[in-house]
């Protein structure tokens, strides 16, 4: 690819020239997370040229699956937190994203679970003929057989009993797949590695400041590299495609001046198209951790042994319906989920309980900072703002206690520790649950794809009102899937990557 540096006219207002790297391509893709890089792959595998922006770090993250949680707050994770939760004791609630090539595939607990045939429909009854559940799930295998999810080589005693457990007490249950190579951490980054066409992707480590425009058409990309002074302009041919996440395209796409007019003019941003559902309809998982003391034996060390390390910690899990409650997923850890790996944490197992399909909603928020081209990014989940959500997490803290109740568990338990053997009421449980429930960090909707006027895109998941722009990842999905997101999230990168080809070619 040929690369021409020049100057031309300034981009902003804060010098007098602004340096320039115009950067020919097809397509530039911006976030090169689980979406965006099997989206580069899908692309240049057909013979085009891409683009594929991401703030760095370029170098992989710790691979040792035991290590993972490690990474929250790293450089591999924006840092970002949530507003005070109303719902939950007004706390801010830690939100790990992960930052770098590969995405949140650098620093989540590596489950690969395959989208459930409730997840296929919505999407067919969303999208239309093009979104069939045939053609995802081609789409899907097509996509698992670049991951090659792998069994873990490593079962903590503790998940192997909940699974005997749980099994005894007709819950469905399973050990999680895992994406990973020979038991260590595999990315999407790498994914894209693997690929053939590898060279007709061109990887530029640099922050995105706002997609440009000639009038409604996209023109091209402005850039900021680490270390720049100025930004710099990636020029393309076809389109640009935001794989951001559910956090960051959201906000890409009101930096770039789409979203509610008002909001917009009140950060001086110029209106390229008013568009009001911008950053709405947020939807995550919240986790309550039923956390049991266990006798010494069954600790889970902070370093632990050559075998040990293949843990992804979350191990082994279940999906049960639940009358009123609906479906509400497990995830098993020999850990104290909250205090794991400080040195104070205890021997402990804890079966994490979700609502599959939660009701709340929230929004982000998007306001400029005192620094020049730096915005602020308010993200309110609204957890458990609809109490249905609360009767979710009431029925899976009573299954969990069952299940640690059964003899081939709690042999090995000492105590319950959260909620607490004291707290039986639902009102106790309840303040428990705001006390200590945390997010399980899948963010999904803020981009909702729709056939719809106010949908933000549409069912070939191009940005409405505007030319040469699409959204592909978490964030048009216009409900939350029901289990472990990635798989899900892979297979729509690979779909949707078929639709620009077609468009494009």
């Amino acid at each position: 690819m040929t690369i021409i540096r020049r100057r031309i006219v300034p981009l902003t207002t804060e010098t007098d020239e602004t340096a320039i790297l115009t950067v020919h391509s097809d397509f530039v893709i911006i976030g090169a997370g689980s979406a965006g890089c099997v989206v580069a792959r899908v692309l240049a595998e057909a013979g085009f040229r891409v683009i594929l922006v991401e703030p760095g770090p370029k170098t992989p993250a710790d691979r040792t699956p035991a290590n993972y949680i490690n990474l929250f707050g790293s450089r591999d994770d924006w840092g970002f937190e949530t507003v005070p939760q109303k719902n939950l004791a007004n706390r801010k609630i830690r939100y790990p994203l992960g930052r770098g090539f590969g995405g949140s595939s650098r620093i989540n607990a590596m489950i690969w679970y395959p989208p459930t045939a409730t997840e296929l429909q919505k999407l067919a009854a969303v999208g239309g003929f093009a979104w069939s559940t045939e053609s995802l799930s081609k789409s899907f295998a097509e996509v698992e057989q670049w991951v090659r999810p792998e069994s873990p080589l490593y079962v903590a005693e503790v998940s192997k009993r909940f699974l005997t457990a749980s099994s005894s007490l007709a819950i469905p249950n399973s050990l999680f797949a895992r994406m990973t190579r020979e038991g260590f951490r595999r990315t999407a980054a790498d994914v894209l590695d693997e690929s053939r066409a590898k060279d007709r992707v061109t990887e530029v480590t640099a922050k995105v400041q706002r997609i440009l425009f000639d009038r409604n058409a996209v023109s091209g990309v402005e850039i900021l590299a680490e270390d720049a002074v100025s930004p710099e302009r990636l020029e393309v041919n076809r389109a640009v495609i935001l794989c951001a996440g559910a956090i960051h395209s959201p906000a890409i796409l009101f930096q770039s001046g789409i979203g509610t007019r008002d909001d917009l003019m009140a950060n001086n941003t110029v209106v390229i198209h008013e568009h009001p559902d911008v950053g709405l309809n947020l939807s995550d998982h919240l986790i309550m951790p039923v956390i049991f003391a266990t006798t010494r034996d069954q600790h889970f060390p902070i370093a632990p042994t050559a075998n040990e390390r293949f843990s992804n910690l979350a191990e082994a899990g279940g999906l049960v319906q639940q009358g009123d409650a609906g479906l509400i997923q497990f995830h098993v850890t020999p850990t104290h989920y909250l205090s794991y790996p400080n040195v104070s944490a205890t021997a402990a197992m804890t079966v994490g309980v979700n609502g599959c399909q939660p009701y709340s909603r929230g929004r982000l928020r998007f306001t400029k900072s005192n620094q020049p081209s730096h915005w602020n990014i308010e993200i309110d989940p609204g957890f458990l703002n609809d109490s249905r959500d609360v009767e979710a997490i009431l029925a899976g803290v009573e299954l969990a206690r069952s299940i640690a109740a059964h003899p081939d568990v709690s042999s090995v338990v000492v105590d319950e520790l959260i909620p607490g053997s004291k707290r039986q009421s639902p009102e106790a449980i309840l303040r428990s649950i705001q006390r200590f429930a945390q997010t399980l960090y899948h963010p999904t909707g803020t981009c909702r794809m729709g056939s719809d006027s106010n949908s933000v895109v549409d069912e070939q998941l191009a940005v409405r009102g505007v030319e040469g722009l699409h959204v592909i990842d978490a964030s048009v999905l216009p409900t939350i899937p029901t289990v472990n997101p990635n798989a899900t999230v892979m297979m729509l990168a690979m779909h949707s990557a078929k639709f620009l080809i077609d468009r494009y070619q």
